[in-house]
């Protein structure tokens, strides 16, 4: 959690289990994906730490790291140790849906860069743009249509809501012209 990579490492050296895991079953790894500790991450990964421990919420690394904002880690252990960015957790929700609903559009762009899959939908039937739409999030939403194929503005989630009819629903109307004006330009090109 404090990014002390030389402490990781002496308490490994002297026998320190690498992947224990605490009562929520969080590993080393995930306490250095809350704060982006890309060197303590270094330590843990390169003396034997699983890089696909999921808690009991089936959060894993890289779903910690985008919950908290922490993009450079999340790039650091895509890019490095091939962590599954595509992982999903026990509700169905990656990394990208994760993204969407806490608002952090740098991870977004990291995860669009990587071709993040937009239109998965987790249990609830939600997409990334449903989540955004949810948060409020009218950079996000902007970025995912944008980025997207236009399917995401026509499915709907297990209430039957479109993110439109959600963004409606809540009274959003920036959100809502912003998802109308996408609306058209798709039926435009059908």
């Amino acid at each position: 959690l404090n990014n002390y990579p030389h402490v990781a490492l002496y308490i490994i050296e002297h026998g320190g289990d690498v992947n224990a895991e605490d009562n929520s079953q969080q590993t080393a790894l995930h306490w250095a994906a809350v704060r982006g500790a890309t060197a303590t991450a270094d330590v843990l990964l390169e003396n034997g730490a699983r890089l696909e421990a999921a808690d009991v919420n089936g959060y894993r690394a890289v779903h910690v790291a985008v919950q908290y904002g922490q993009t450079t880690f999340l790039h650091h252990i895509v890019s490095k140790y091939g962590a599954d960015f595509e992982a999903l957790d026990n509700d169905g929700r990656s990394s990208l849906h994760w993204a969407a609903y806490k608002g952090n559009a740098d991870t977004i762009r990291l995860l669009l860069f990587m071709d993040a899959n937009q239109v998965r939908q987790d249990k609830n039937g939600c997409t990334p743009l449903h989540w955004a739409v949810i948060r409020g999030s009218l950079e996000v939403c902007t970025l995912l249509v944008h980025a997207g194929t236009k399917q995401e503005l026509t499915l709907r989630d297990r209430g039957g809501f479109t993110p439109l009819q959600l963004a409606a629903d809540k009274g959003q109307r920036h959100l809502s012209n912003i998802l109308v004006s996408f609306l058209l330009e798709l039926l435009l090109y059908l």
